[in-house]
């Protein structure tokens, strides 16, 4: 993704926390969106003269950015999935100010499809919440779906508190899940930590009860498994 290389690789020059750099990094992101801007017109997209791409700003003496991109605007506005279900992966140790980058996803028939990214100095909730703030100036009442500032129905995250929390402060309406991924491995891990007790020889066929459940396509189904994982002799 353009923007973004372009933007980490003035991170990676030092211009993070430097006041005289982060100055100039400023000076780019209007550079970029400039170019965005003039690219959108050009293929004959409705953009307006005060529409920005990339927005950025400074928590606790750190530079947070968001971007949303002329195509992702497009998926806001055009993909119905946004408004729905949203995904986001975050990311850490990019390169060697250890920023973290968060991916905001929605799904489609085609597979994902990028929303928004967000660059962040750490993984404290009140960054997210700053991070998600700004990223929402980047956006109009016709984001997520034609949902606006309500943000999407469903987030689905990992298990980290920060970000949930976040979330739920910037956008109270919504539903937090965990990924199903997320779940699966901490059971595992669960299973196979020493402190819990669980034998060797009921590892396997626990887990396969805990993926049944989580997979059930009904409530029926799902009170079945349990019950049956409550009876077994394991």
């Amino acid at each position: 993704m353009y923007v973004l290389q372009v933007v980490l690789s003035h991170l990676q020059a030092g211009v993070w926390s430097d006041r005289p750099a982060f100055d100039e990094l400023q000076q780019r992101v209007e550079s970029i969106n400039n170019e965005l801007h003039s690219a959108a017109s050009a293929v004959g997209g409705c953009v307006s003269t005060a529409e920005k791409f990339v927005a950025i700003s400074s928590a606790e003496d750190a530079a947070i950015i968001a971007i949303c991109t002329p195509l992702m605007k497009r998926v806001h506005r055009l993909i119905k999935h946004s408004g729905e279900t949203v995904f986001v992966d975050a990311s850490g140790s990019m390169d060697r100010q250890n920023l973290r980058v968060f991916m905001l996803m929605t799904h489609s028939s085609a597979g994902a499809l990028p929303i928004g990214v967000l660059i962040l100095p750490n993984e404290q909730s009140a960054t997210i919440a700053a991070a998600l703030h700004l990223y929402m100036t980047l956006l109009d009442e016709q984001c997520f779906g034609g949902r606006g500032a309500a943000g999407p129905l469903v987030f689905m995250t990992d298990d980290c508190a920060a970000e949930r929390n976040a979330l739920h402060t910037v956008f109270p309406d919504a539903t937090l899940l965990l990924c199903a991924f997320h779940i699966l491995q901490a059971y595992w891990r669960f299973l196979w930590d020493s402190k819990t007790g669980v034998k060797k020889e009921s590892r396997q066929q626990l887990f396969a009860f805990l993926k049944a459940m989580l997979y059930a396509t009904s409530e029926s189904d799902l009170e079945t498994v349990f019950q049956s994982a409550l009876s077994d002799a394991q």
